[in-house]
Formats: C-alpha cells, structure tokens, sequence
C-alpha cells in the first residue's frame, strides 16, 4: 500500500500520511524501531503541512512517534511529541479515554528515562486508573502500564534504595503473572 501511495500521479497525503502510519506502527510493534522512525517522521511531517487538512490521526502518530523515539534512546525528543499527544487525545476523546491513557503510559515511561520518576509516577498511575476502567484485564495496554510501573520502581529502588520500591515493582510484577 505504501509503495502505491508513493506512485500515485496525483498522490492523496492524507492517505500516504495515514499508510505510512500504519506500516511505522507495525515496524514499532515488531520492536524494528529504526525502521519505524523514518516512516512516522514522514506522516508527522505530512499531516503538519499548512496546506493538508487537518488529520484525525495526528494524536496517534504523535504518540507512535513519540514511543519509538522513546525506545531509542531520544526520550527527550519524546517528551514533547508525548505531551502533545495526550493533550490531543484528551481534548478530542476525553481524560478518561482508552487511547488518552495508552499517550500517558508512553510519556510515563519516557519521563522515567529521563529520570523525572515522581512525575513519571503520576503519569503511569492515572493511565492505569484510565486503562483499567475502559479495557478488558489482560488487555496489552494495561498489561505494558503495569510493566511500565514495574520498571518504574525497579528504577527508583535502584536511585533510593531502602524506599520500599522494589516491594512496589514485586506488586506489579505479580499483577501482571
């Protein structure tokens, strides 16, 4: 599909902006993040134009960009496409929204890297509460929130050991057994 966007003679961005969404998304699923990030650069930067219509995806290809370039190793890059994306999301779906807590677990997990664990915290804690309400138990959003938190307190024990998180990251990881 990408490859026919790209020979169009009268090429639709919104549509080439949404496929090459799509297949950055698969590439980050599939953990193949360099490969991923030149194609959501591409639709971000599509859907940015001035002269496209606005896009109704553009939350989305913030929070994939923004994830990948998370994975790495450019959580500061991250950070504002992340922020931008929950406050999208939020705005256009409401706080309590599946896909507004999925934004928030990912800033989450990127304030953690950034070593901003307090505010980490706080993201990963409100996007389980909004994902636990609006998705099934062993849904694949929720369960990486409760890894996300894990690591989270496994990386604070490791800064302040003696604090009681690792006995916060062990109540993760038995959540999600």
């Amino acid at each position: 599909a990408l490859a026919l966007h790209r020979r169009l003679l009268s090429p639709d961005p919104a549509g080439l902006a949404d496929t090459l969404r799509v297949v950055g998304v698969a590439l980050h699923e599939k953990g193949d993040y360099a490969a991923a990030e030149p194609l959501l650069r591409e639709s971000l930067g599509i859907q940015r134009n001035p002269g496209s219509p606005p896009s109704a995806t553009l939350a989305a290809t913030l929070t994939a960009l923004g994830a990948t370039l998370n994975e790495i190793g450019k959580a500061d890059e991250a950070e504002p496409l992340l922020r931008e994306a929950c406050d999208r999301v939020s705005a256009a779906r409401g706080p309590d929204h599946w896909r507004t807590g999925n934004a928030r677990s990912h800033l989450g997990d990127c304030l953690r890297r950034l070593g901003r664990l307090r505010d980490s915290e706080g993201e990963l804690l409100e996007a389980h509460r909004v994902l636990s309400t609006a998705r099934e138990p062993r849904d694949v959003y929720l369960s990486r929130t409760m890894e996300r938190l894990a690591a989270l307190y496994e990386s604070w024990e490791s800064a302040e050991p003696g604090h009681g998180y690792a006995a916060q990251a062990a109540t993760w990881r038995a959540k999600l057994a």
